[in-house]
């Protein structure tokens, strides 16, 4: 099977998971502090919204899109509803971080502007844009030192292989019988 040709593993199916050990404390590491594990949060909350942002943000940059606060949730497509749901989990992320108090309005409107792609955004600064979530999120990963890490490891992390989910580090067989495992980019590994 060719992991970088999608076609090959369209018929993947997932027949069992991996279960990711976290890393292991060694002698005279010491265990993240509280403070450490809060920013792992943060960041994996930023990461998993910001890749959704990434992957549909673009599509609701047109004039049109202004009218989307005032369409009714059951009216807008799945791809809109998981874009105001990573925009919300963004800013609220970022900015709890920061503050830790009550986000008030002007504040989530400033991130909005700042972070998310916005109708009528030139292609420019939607690059800055993206510089900005993953620079905030780089930071907070950093921060996080080994219970980033550690969080990822407990949580399973799930990738689409052509348009479907499918679990990192699950094992996969195509119609041909071949096994394969899922990789964190969307590709297949093959193991046999």
């Amino acid at each position: 099977m060719d992991t970088n040709n999608p076609d090959e593993v369209q018929n993947a199916q997932e027949i069992g998971a991996f279960k990711r050990t976290p890393p292991s404390i060694k002698d005279g590491d010491k265990e993240p502090s509280p403070n450490q594990r809060l920013a792992a949060g943060f960041a994996s909350r930023l990461q998993t919204s910001g890749a959704i942002i990434d992957e549909v943000g673009d599509q609701f940059t047109g004039f049109f899109d202004r009218a989307a606060g005032i369409t009714p949730q059951g009216l807008k497509s799945e791809d809109r509803q998981r874009f105001e749901q990573a925009e919300r989990n963004f800013i609220n992320a970022a900015l709890r971080r920061e503050s830790g108090a009550s986000i008030q309005q002007s504040e989530f409107d400033s991130a909005r502007q700042q972070y998310i792609p916005q109708p009528g955004d030139s292609p420019e600064l939607l690059a800055q844009k993206k510089q900005n979530r993953d620079t905030l999120t780089q930071a907070l990963i950093l921060e996080s030192g080994a219970a980033f890490d550690q969080l990822q490891g407990s949580v399973p992390q799930t990738v689409l292989v052509n348009n479907k989910p499918m679990t990192v580090g699950a094992t996969v067989t195509n119609d041909k019988g071949q096994k394969g495992r899922v990789n964190q980019d969307g590709t297949i590994t093959v193991l046999e």
